[in-house]
């Protein structure tokens, strides 16, 4: 589902940590059906036998520009102070090839609060 441009973009953030990650280690590409300010898509990379989920947002483009970045950094700030919340691996500007912003984070593995609604 993801070109290799889009992949491209996503090994060059997750790259820091991951440093076998190739274009073939990124499967299981899929949407999730939610989001009113953002896609969001799961994937899995396949590194040394194991499988690693993630989650991909990639924002509206007719959000305020700050608005991504800002949810990126405190989305870190709160990781960083040893709440729970996914971890953030690195967010791209409208520069890349999805022509949207989009962060990457861990996936977190539980029910959708609307589903409990």
């Amino acid at each position: 589902m993801f070109t290799d441009q889009n992949k491209f973009d996503i090994i060059t953030i997750l790259k820091k940590q991951f440093s076998l990650i190739t274009f073939d280690s990124i499967i299981n590409v899929k949407l999730i059906p939610m989001g009113a300010d953002a896609q969001i898509y799961s994937f899995d990379i396949l590194l040394n036998n194991q499988v690693i989920t993630f989650l991909l947002k990639l924002f509206r483009n007719r959000l305020p520009k700050e608005r991504a970045e800002n949810e990126y950094l405190n989305l870190c700030k709160l990781y960083d102070s040893s709440l729970r919340v996914p971890k953030a691996f690195g967010f791209l500007n409208n520069t890349n090839s999805f022509n949207r912003p989009f962060m990457i984070m861990e996936f977190a593995f539980g029910q959708i609060i609307s589903t409990l609604l």
